[in-house]
């Protein structure tokens, strides 16, 4: 995808499930979120380059992608997840003023074995955080 907007959303995933992802952001260019609230198992976003068949075979990046004024609270994940498939790489992400709480994780890079990529200029100034508590 390219040119997407998404302005004042609520995204409300199912209490407990760890699973759950709120936005899933894959191979795709100039995504704007902003003003959006999530609560979810799993990640509140999730930013990913080559998922499935078709995203390896084309390693399309994700690239020009602006977070801004987001809440999240993602008791079993992170508020923002980069990876694991990065075949196409992830770059020119602005996370900006964001507020997250009773999260496992804040930010996360998980990378996965075979799926390459790189993670480049990324910025997330303007972070609040509270209650995030790494699971053990």
């Amino acid at each position: 995808c390219s040119g997407v907007l998404v302005q004042r959303a609520a995204v409300q995933g199912v209490s407990g499930r760890t699973g759950d992802q709120g936005l899933v952001v894959d191979s795709s260019r100039h995504v704007t979120v902003t003003d959006t609230r999530i609560s979810t198992g799993g990640d509140c976003i999730a930013l990913q380059a080559g998922a499935g068949l078709e995203g390896r075979r084309t390693r399309m990046a994700v690239e020009a992608v602006r977070l801004e004024r987001i809440t999240c609270s993602a008791p079993h994940g992170a508020a923002l997840r980069l990876g694991p498939q990065l075949k196409g790489g992830i770059r020119s992400v602005s996370a900006l003023n964001w507020t997250v709480t009773g999260s496992r994780e804040a930010a996360v890079v998980h990378t996965a074995w075979g799926c390459g990529g790189a993670v480049v200029d990324i910025v997330a100034p303007g972070w609040g955080v509270e209650n995030v508590t790494p699971e053990g």
